[in-house]
């Protein structure tokens, strides 16, 4: 469910941004893109409304999705990853009686340790 919400966020951010470039500030627009065709089709007022309306849809719906991705990813506590910690140490192996874990005398470097002096 959240991959198919994050496909329809980057659907819709693609469309508004194609939606707003598609505006001109001046009122030109589609209309002036179509030279002049949308004019004859839907009035050059009517195209200007209709990219100005699916903006502000795309907006809203772009701010819903968003929302709700954040109500469906998992947050967790620190409760929560100091259990899982707690779980994870019990599953280790631990040494058997009489048996010492091996830990190295000294650090080593592995680049200092190759270069002659």
């Amino acid at each position: 469910m959240l991959i198919f919400i994050i496909i329809l966020i980057t659907i819709i951010a693609f469309l508004i941004t194609v939606v707003v470039l598609a505006q001109n500030p001046k009122g030109g627009g589609v209309n002036a893109m179509m030279g002049g065709i949308a004019n004859n089709v839907m009035g050059a007022r009517r195209s200007s409304d209709i990219l100005e309306k699916s903006t502000w849809i795309l907006a809203i719906a772009l701010f819903v999705l968003c929302l709700s991705t954040s109500f469906l990813v998992e947050h967790k506590s620190t409760d929560d990853i100091n259990t899982e910690n707690e779980k994870l140490l019990e599953l280790a192996p631990t040494p058997e009686e009489g048996q010492t874990p091996v830990v190295p005398e000294e650090e080593t470097n592995i680049i200092t340790d190759t270069i002659p002096q």
